[in-house]
C-alpha cells in the first residue's frame, strides 16, 4: 500500500465497519417504512420480530446511527465538520 493511502486506511476501516453494522441491522430487522399521514410507520419483518418491538426499534435506531456516522466520516476529510 502506498504511503499516501495509509492515512486513509483508518477512514476506510471505520467506513467498512459502519457499513457492516448497517447491513447486519437491516438483515435482522428487515424494516418496511410506510407513510401514514404526517408520520412514518416502521414494520419489521425480520428475525427481530420474534424478540419483540423493543429489539426491532433498537436495531432500526442502530441502522440510522450507522448511516449517520458513515456519512459524517465521508465529509470529514473535506473540512465540512
Amino acid at each position: 500500500m502506498p504511503k499516501s493511502f495509509r492515512s486513509y486506511s483508518v477512514l476506510w476501516t471505520r467506513q467498512a465497519l459502519s457499513d457492516l453494522l448497517a447491513a447486519l441491522c437491516i438483515l435482522a430487522s428487515l424494516p418496511r417504512v410506510l407513510p401514514c399521514g404526517l408520520m412514518f410507520v416502521s414494520i419489521s419483518y425480520g428475525p427481530c420480530a420474534f424478540l419483540g418491538a423493543t429489539a426491532c426499534y433498537t436495531l432500526y435506531a442502530l441502522l440510522i446511527a450507522s448511516y449517520a456516522s458513515s456519512d459524517s466520516r465521508e465529509l470529514q476529510p473535506l473540512g465540512n465538520f
